[in-house]
């Protein structure tokens, strides 16, 4: 469940995020709260109990391009979390020292890590990193809706004062 919160200041502003369609994105049910003002906490609270309860976990979402998705399920056993399977495609010592990776293995994963590397011209890491912004991206544009930007005092006066037409002769008017 994903508290979703400040959307009262969000809509404050004037834009707007379609939460059944972030919800859709995420796989995850989305509500939303604002934690100032205390609306709908107790529906977010009720919501996640009603998940716990229900016991199937989110299945998490598939942010990489296909090639990497592709390399993602060949670096992990089944018993291994996705979790595990990007951090050993990042070669991340921190968190792949506890998986105790024989050299054989060790080397097996860096053939798929390094294929994937030479086909997309970049280290790893950026290829996980570029992967997910472009989702973002994507996931921003199908749920988030901006409204339009409206001007300030000074850039309506600079608007009349800087126009084409008007422009000179109010300079030599001033002047």
């Amino acid at each position: 469940v994903l508290g979703l919160n400040m959307v009262d200041l969000l809509k404050e502003s004037g834009d707007v995020i379609d939460t059944k369609e972030l919800s859709k994105q995420l796989g995850v049910e989305v509500v939303e709260v604002s934690a100032l003002r205390n609306k709908n906490i107790d529906t977010l609270v009720k919501t996640a109990i009603k998940a716990g309860q229900e016991g199937t976990p989110a299945e998490g979402v598939k942010c990489f391009t296909p090639e990497v998705e592709e390399a993602l399920g060949k670096l992990a056993p089944a018993t291994l979390s996705r979790w595990y399977s990007i951090k050993v495609f990042e070669r991340d010592a921190n968190a792949i020292a506890p998986l105790n990776l024989s050299a054989e293995k060790t080397a097996e994963l860096e053939k798929i890590i390094a294929a994937v590397e030479q086909s997309r011209d970049d280290d790893a890491e950026s290829i996980i990193t570029s992967d997910r912004y472009e989702w973002i991206a994507g996931v921003m544009a199908a749920c988030v809706k901006k409204a339009p930007k409206k001007l300030s005092t000074s850039e309506k006066i600079d608007r009349v004062v800087t126009n084409r037409i008007l422009g000179l002769p109010i300079f030599v008017i001033v002047m």
